[in-house]
């Protein structure tokens, strides 16, 4: 489930005309802090990514050929694992818009 605050990052993102899918695919990268098994993390990823995911879908209407998900789960820190700061930071969700191969 997401939070407001993550609803409204999105939000921000895909309203009005900033955002236009032609021609490109989205692919939803979850991650995690270092805390628990290599397992449990990118089960959670995935659980984080799916997420976003599915809210694209309702409230955008997405279609989900046009997104992938991936989990990195405790892969790819974005900042020191050691701290509580930094394992905040490491627990996170990325979009990334990608261009369709031509054939």
């Amino acid at each position: 489930m997401l939070t407001e605050e993550a609803k409204a990052k999105i939000d921000e993102m895909f309203t009005g005309d900033k955002f236009d899918l032609k021609g490109r695919t989205l692919e939803i990268e979850g991650y995690t802090d270092n805390l628990g098994s290599k397992e449990v993390n990118d089960q959670v990823g995935l659980a984080r990514a799916e997420a976003v995911r599915l809210y694209l879908g309702e409230q955008y209407e997405i279609p989900g050929t046009c997104i992938s998900v991936v989990s990195y789960g405790m892969e790819k820190p974005a900042a020191d694992n050691s701290t509580p700061e930094g394992r905040a930071k490491n627990r996170r969700v990325v979009i990334k818009v990608v261009d369709k191969a031509v054939d």
